[in-house]
């Protein structure tokens, strides 16, 4: 079986968090998460989804082999956000739709516990090469994120209109003890995200 969509069925644990594969009980949160203003901007989401249009999504995303998407769940089971690598090649892959639950957010390590699982996941699991990212310009906290777990930039680029960032990481720029000890700090403060 293809390693990609072996994947689609691993659920990554983490300390704060644990990526689980998007399965159709998911989407009412989903969509709740992707149609949160935030969210909207950052993603440049110009329209609030649907029910029916992530169904006619997921339906489709069966049916590639080079895509993961996980829901990320805090350890009491509640669905605060998701992430996806996609365009997976074998030797590269594109990591995106990134998004904590604006409620989430500030609370724990969320999103750079995200970024590290799924790094982990795309050099140790995938065995790719090359991981690339994009974020909007003005989205300080992921670009943030984005430069201390060690993506290059490498270019500006427009995405519908937007400028974004983008980003490239390979495994020898990886800077894995770097989130490593902001998680750290977090598990050190005793607090029960």
């Amino acid at each position: 079986m293809n390693l990609v969509l072996e994947a689609r069925d691993k659920i990554i644990k983490g300390d704060f968090i644990d990526l689980v594969p998007l399965r159709e009980r998911y989407f009412s949160d989903v969509v709740r998460i992707r149609n949160q203003e935030k969210s909207k901007y950052y993603l440049n989401q110009r329209f609030d989804l649907t029910i029916q249009m992530q169904t006619e999504w997921y339906n489709e995303y069966l049916k590639r082999e080079n895509d993961i998407y996980w829901v990320v769940l805090d350890k009491k089971g509640n669905v605060i956000g998701t992430e996806r690598i996609y365009d997976i090649t074998g030797v590269s892959c594109e990591e995106g739709s990134t998004i904590i639950d604006e409620n989430y957010s500030m609370k724990g390590p969320y999103s750079v516990e995200v970024i590290l699982l799924a790094m982990d996941f795309c050099f140790n699991n995938l065995r790719v090469k090359t991981v690339i990212n994009t974020d909007r310009i003005d989205n300080k906290n992921m670009n943030s994120i984005s430069q201390k777990i060690g993506f290059k930039l490498l270019r500006k680029i427009e995405i519908r209109g937007v400028p974004y960032n983008y980003y490239e990481l390979t495994e020898d720029n990886y800077q894995r003890d770097k989130i490593l000890k902001i998680i750290d700090v977090w598990k050190k403060m005793n607090i029960n995200c």
